[in-house]
């Protein structure tokens, strides 16, 4: 059998694939960088979609199916439940209609989300070896029509050994559970082979990690195998093919093509600074990612006005977006020209850092602060700290609530007696629970972007020019109909348009691609302190409009977030830019986070 890559050797150790489940981040390459990154967006249903539409061209559903199946349809359900539960007079029809309703929110929720995600992810992984199989197996003939690989009742199962090189049906169930054990794919001889470089490496091996009882790698979302299965399709697929955009599967020359001709007019103008955007160089990402801003913005306003907000509160909540989006548009229209960065890579920057970046962050946040509880409540229980000033603290009454005078948090009231102890405990709270997280965050939320066509060099820009002309030239063959005149002029224009297309525009000092860096993480940055704004203002200081308003100004005068994102720029453009070997990942966070901590603590 002839394989892709590697011997044959390295292809058994890890089972059908070129790396192992756990080397994320071991290859410092760009394009790996930014496969191992996105896979822990959204718990990797971004780049599941994607990989599954390289693989079977199947797009994935649009945003209002998937609104609708997952949030509308649970919500109906739920108020239901609640109506009939309110009006219905009868006790034993209440409960059994309610109970039912809410069984069937369980149902819908676990069905959607678990089995059938689970499956497409399966298929997508059955999918990905069965291509591999076709390509490496010459001495076999392969059908390439087939979507999927043969099921058991197929004449072609008993291959199945072959082409899934080992993967057994509990592996590739497994791999892609919400929490499962995938077999270790490494060998005793190799399994040094292949170590981390940085600490994001470290950590992505700690959530693949290896537990000693039974020699498996533990799974969370299937996020480990995501990122391996992206790192098998950069060797399969061409990198042409793979430049499309994540959510909408568009392909970037579509629209960069347009972003070009307009910096063409710009220059021919010698305008410099493009300070409004341009709705028809937007990507269809870019597009649907404003009008989903203006509907999450319309309906946070009418949930306030449901729930009696003043108008301060609605002027708080508006100055809270207001103001990051006028910081954007500063940077973006004053500092930086429109040959330098466009305003479709800010938009994306920008959303990445609200939606994907904050969900990251809070994630991890919540997870490490109830282990980060229960741990101290474990300590303080074992040194024989039950009571703070003779009632502070009641160990019957759980892990995190505490029975003081005043009713505050038992560390709080151990605080008490133990001030220097419990000031320690908040700066780690402050240094390691919240700054190295939101910052390590923040820094995952870059290689999300780096393939945007802004960062390309002209070489890569030729490449992906010259690959768009040569798709033109073989629609008509790859669609197998006969074309009108019509269709071919519309061709031959495009065509025309694409060789136009002044590619020197590429042409970029190390100085212009060092401030791009900057920008797009600022901006990253911008779009996360707007969320972690509102969060401040809403939820943590909902009691009081003066506090609201105090900490809205507060946070507008020492903007942490932008400011340390501009910290970690300075090491991404000289580890990335300059190659400097010597900024690894502990480099670049650490002067952020030490002020970030600072700052919070």
């Amino acid at each position: 059998m002839k394989m892709l890559s590697g011997s044959r050797d390295d292809e058994e150790d890890y089972r059908g694939f070129s790396t192992s489940i756990s080397h994320a981040y071991v290859d410092a390459s760009p394009s790996v960088r930014s496969t191992d990154a996105c896979a822990l967006a959204c718990c990797g249903i971004l780049q599941s979609d994607r990989d599954r539409y390289l693989l079977t061209g199947v797009p994935p559903p649009s945003w209002s199916r998937r609104i609708y199946v997952h949030f509308f349809a649970p919500i109906a359900l739920l108020m239901i439940a609640c109506y009939g539960a309110v009006h219905i007079s009868d006790r034993y029809w209440n409960d059994l209609i309610s109970t039912i309703l809410v069984a069937l929110i369980l149902v819908l929720i676990v069905m959607q989300l678990c089995f059938k995600g689970r499956w497409k992810r399966v298929m997508v992984r059955k999918e990905l070896l069965w291509r591999k199989y076709q390509m490496i197996a010459s001495s076999r003939e392969a059908s390439t029509n087939t979507m999927y690989p043969p099921e058991e009742d197929d004449e072609e199962f008993e291959h199945a050994q072959l082409y899934l090189q080992g993967q057994s049906r509990c592996d590739l169930h497994c791999a892609h559970a919400m929490i499962g054990c995938y077999r270790t794919d490494l060998s005793k001889e190799n399994n040094d082979k292949k170590q981390p470089t940085d600490f994001c490496g470290w950590l992505f091996q700690q959530l693949c990690v290896k537990t000693c009882c039974c020699g498996c790698h533990l799974q969370v979302c299937g996020i480990c195998a995501l990122a391996q299965e992206a790192r098998e399709l950069n060797r399969l697929v061409p990198l042409t093919r793979r430049r499309i955009d994540y959510v909408t599967m568009e392909p970037t020359m579509r629209y960069y093509a347009e972003i070009l001709r307009q910096r063409s007019v710009a220059a021919a103008c010698k305008a410099n600074r493009d300070w409004w955007i341009s709705w028809s160089s937007l990507s269809r990402l870019s597009k649907q990612l404003i009008q989903l801003w203006i509907i999450v913005v319309v309906l946070l306003l009418l949930f306030g006005i449901l729930l009696h907000f003043s108008f301060l509160h609605v002027f708080i909540f508006i100055g809270t977006f207001l103001h990051a989006w006028f910081l954007l548009w500063l940077l973006h229209g004053y500092y930086h020209n429109s040959k330098e960065i466009s305003w479709d890579l800010t938009i994306k920057a920008f959303s990445c850092g609200f939606f994907v970046v904050t969900i990251l962050a809070i994630t991890w946040e919540l997870g490490l602060g109830m282990a980060f509880n229960i741990v101290m409540t474990l300590v303080l229980k074992l040194f024989g700290v039950s009571a703070a000033n003779g009632n502070g603290f009641n160990w019957i009454a759980g892990f995190a609530q505490a029975a003081s005078r005043r009713g505050d948090d038992y560390l709080s009231v151990f605080g008490q007696d133990h001030p220097l102890l419990y000031a320690l405990i908040v700066a780690f709270e402050a240094l390691v629970l919240a700054a190295s997280v939101e910052e390590l965050a923040k820094y995952l939320g870059y290689p999300m972007i780096m393939d945007h066509p802004d960062f390309w060099t002209r070489f890569e820009l030729e490449s992906s020019v010259n690959a768009s002309i040569q798709k033109l030239r073989q629609r008509p063959l790859d669609d197998g109909e006969d074309h009108n005149e019509d269709n071919y002029e519309d061709e031959k224009g495009e065509i025309k348009a694409l060789k136009d297309l002044d590619t020197s525009q590429q042409d970029k000092t190390l100085k212009i691609r060092g401030a791009m860096i900057s920008m797009a993480m600022v901006s990253i940055a911008l779009g996360f302190s707007c969320c972690e704004n509102l969060l401040y203002v809403f939820i943590y200081n909902e009691n009081s409009l003066r506090r609201e308003f105090m900490v809205l100004i507060f946070r507008m005068l020492f903007p942490i977030h932008p400011i340390c994102a501009a910290i970690q720029s300075i090491g991404v453009v000289r580890r990335d830019i300059q190659n400097d070997s010597r900024f690894e990942l502990g480099q670049i966070l650490f002067p952020a986070v030490l002020l970030h901590g600072t700052f919070d603590w």
